[in-house]
């Protein structure tokens, strides 16, 4: 299918996979998507240089930093380069019709046309995923061209209800853009007197059209002494800032203009410099509007479908598009004069160039879909290089891109055969940047292929079970990150899989193949007896909406994270478990998880103890791992997988930079798919590690409970 992107400042119409229907939503095939023109500026300018981005974003160079000092420069430099190269998905308001229902969708059905919001989601391109949440049905008198404003007068219709305003009430509007424009006819639906301004005068008289009771040049007119004229002296009720500046300079103009009392709403991008002393002396009120209302950024509503209860959330984002729909069709606004050009989406470039040469609102790209079911088959090409292993990794998300990848590109054995992501513009670029053959949305494709050798999964978690069990069925080698199942019944399927499919399998416990852990390894086979390990794991805190605690989708951080270190007490201490202890800490304090914060102790049936401390509430400047093991008065420490010190056992090791195993895990792997000798994990391997992770898991609830 044909989408637009944005790179490097560029608008590009690129040929991508059609999107992959999800349970919480739908498939669309647009009819037509609307590029706004004021907010979608920003995707064309070019890129800056990296001194003035460090001025406007510490931030992100801070977290640059940050990876760099304990990644090193060649994996920073391949991040940025990845960075560099990105498609931006362009456009975020659209309308068409459904093609393919999600399971999980029932208020929706093939055939209904739609409205649709949402940046990644309601995008240019000829067909799109939507969330349940982030689409309205279309009134049978409303058109494909005016339900594409749907988004867009979502944010106008939210800004309205943060001002408040009653029947009869003055209001301004700064900024006659296309959300200012809808905002004044939405404004005079709800009975309000309406003054609006803009430096534009061809805005200024579209708003006169529009039905706008006073339209002000604002370059040349003065503003405030045509509102004290407009309000007989009292000044505004309520200010709607929908414009966009650089400076404070909209601010200020509202506070001149706004009665005692009165209101301020921000909806457009300004910089937020608030003088306080005519705030103070007026006690205005200062609102923020977050685009298209209550749910917005909220992947719970967004992405999972999860509404809010009518009877405390009254406008959410969909319901103000409901809203916006009914004034459409009610015909108490107007969208068609905003409509500058319509242009065909292979001509993308060019409208996007319009918006930078003209005065234009707003741009209608058109489509062309039809109703047939999307087609996700790929003409699949001939038969692999000689020698070389054909990868097919499925997820190109930031672990994939900033390990596997690279490393799959250096290893000489590999071939990166295919990229499958549900994201088709990221699947394409990560495809061109490592010189994959082909792309896709859907893993089965790849499946299906007679050239595909291994598979590697670094999906989320929730999808690792069943992408490895349809992966053996094809009779394709795996590695798959972990956890290895996010359950019993999952490992049961797994495990019962990939006996009858007799595949090369494998779990991506990289640690193991730490040149430290190796070396580490040989050092405690110098003595006997039974071994205690203290490894501690300085977390970090996640967002509390992470998909990480999400139970289906990513199991929480002990299943999804510390299986990892429990095979490594596997590694070091070759027995069986005897015994298992866990417990956590409590608190009322809000991001402070207590599942996050855990004490868990193994014993094994030959004496030894491993002890895990894993916790969020350590100090960011100490680093992530450090593993003290103990054998016959020798200590060894592993600190951060840097640095190996050895106190009686001989010879330390330190390392130039951080190496947690994961290029070796894959020098390995190839070794075993050729037959040749090599170091492992076994399927018992994998199986113990998963394992102790869900009794952990168990215990620790057990305790919160």
């Amino acid at each position: 299918m044909k989408q637009v992107f944005g790179r490097k400042g560029n608008v590009v119409v690129e040929e991508v996979p059609a999107p992959v229907c999800e349970d919480n939503g739908v498939i669309v095939a647009n009819h037509y998507s609307l590029i706004s023109t004021g907010t979608e500026r920003e995707a064309l300018r070019k890129r800056e240089s990296l001194l003035k981005l460090a001025l406007q974003r510490p931030d992100l160079v801070k977290k640059v930093w940050k990876y760099f000092k304990k990644q090193g420069l060649l994996k920073t430099r391949e991040l940025i380069k990845s960075k560099m190269l990105d498609l931006i998905p362009l456009g975020y308001s659209s309308a068409g019709i459904i093609t393919e229902v999600g399971e999980n969708v029932a208020e929706f059905k093939v055939g209904d046309r739609v409205a649709c919001a949402g940046a990644g989601y309601a995008t240019h391109s000829e067909y799109a995923y939507v969330p349940k949440n982030l689409m309205v049905k279309i009134p049978d008198n409303v058109s494909f061209e005016e339900a594409a404003f749907a988004a867009v007068g979502s944010i106008a219709v939210q800004g309205v209800r943060r001002s408040d305003v009653k029947i009869g009430e003055n209001v301004a509007v700064i900024g006659l853009g296309l959300i200012g424009l809808l905002t004044v006819q939405i404004l005079k639906a709800a009975g309000c007197n309406v003054i609006g301004g803009d430096i534009n005068k061809g805005k200024v008289d579209i708003a006169k059209k529009l039905g706008i009771d006073k339209g002000i040049v604002i370059d040349q007119q003065d503003f405030s002494k045509e509102v004290e004229k407009f309000t007989n002296g009292i000044g505004v009720d309520a200010v709607i800032i929908t414009a966009s500046s650089k400076t404070n300079q909209p601010i200020l103009q509202a506070l001149e203009i706004c009665r005692k009392k009165g209101k301020i709403v921000v909806v457009g991008d300004i910089p937020l410099e608030l003088p306080r002393e005519l705030f103070y002396k007026k006690e205005l009120d200062f609102l923020i509007s977050t685009s298209y209302g209550p749910g917005r950024y909220d992947k719970s509503y967004e992405e999972k479908g999860i509404d809010y209860p009518i009877a405390y959330v009254r406008w959410t984002e969909k319901r103000n598009m409901e809203a916006f729909l009914r004034l459409l069709e009610k015909r108490k606004i107007d969208v068609k004069p905003l409509i500058s050009d319509v242009f065909n989406v292979e001509d993308a470039a060019k409208a996007y160039e319009k918006i930078l040469n003209g005065n234009k609102i707003g741009i209608l790209l058109k489509y062309k879909p039809s109703l047939k079911e999307v087609k996700r088959k790929l003409e699949l090409p001939s038969k692999p290089k000689k020698g070389k292993i054909n990868v097919a990794l499925i997820g190109a998300g930031n672990f994939a891109k900033s390990y596997h990848l690279p490393n799959l590109k250096r290893i000489k054995d590999y071939n990166i055969y295919a990229i499958v992501d549900h994201n088709p513009a990221n699947a394409k670029k990560v495809a061109e940047q490592y010189g994959a053959k082909f792309f896709a949305t859907d893993y089965k494709s790849v499946l299906k292929d007679k050239n595909v050798d291994l598979v590697v999964i670094t999906t989320r978690h929730d999808s690792h079970a069943k992408i490895t069990i349809d992966t053996a069925k094809a009779g394709k080698d795996i590695l798959v990150e972990k956890p290895m199942a996010m359950n019993e019944q999952e490992l049961t399927n797994v495990v019962n899989t990939l006996l009858k499919s007799k595949v090369n399998f494998m779990v991506g416990f990289n640690r193991r193949f730490s040149p430290l852990t190796i070396k580490a390894k040989e050092l405690l086979n110098e003595k006997e007896g039974p071994i205690i390990i203290n490894y501690t794991v300085n977390a970090g805190k996640l967002p509390l909406d992470s998909w990480i605690y999400d139970p289906k989708e990513g199991g929480g951080r002990i299943i999804g994270e510390c299986c990892h270190f429990f095979d490594l007490f596997n590694f070091f201490i070759s027995s069986d478990v005897e015994s298992l202890t866990a417990t956590s800490t409590t608190s009322n304090i809000p991001d402070i998880k207590s599942e996050d914060n855990i004490v868990a102790t193994i014993k094994y049936k030959d004496g030894s103890i491993a002890t895990l401390t894993y916790n969020s509430i350590g100090s960011e400047e100490l680093s992530k791992e450090r593993i003290e093991i103990m054998r016959e008065g020798c200590t060894l420490i592993i600190d951060d997988f840097k640095e190996l010190k050895s106190y009686g056992f001989g010879n330390g090791m330190k390392l130039i930079r951080q190496d947690k195993g994961h290029f070796n895990e894959l020098v390995e792997f190839a070794k075993i798919i050729r037959g040749e000798q090599a170091q492992t994990v076994s399927l018992e391997d994998c199986i113990k590690a998963t394992k102790l992770s869900f009794d952990v898991a168990k215990k620790i609830k057990q305790v919160i409970n």
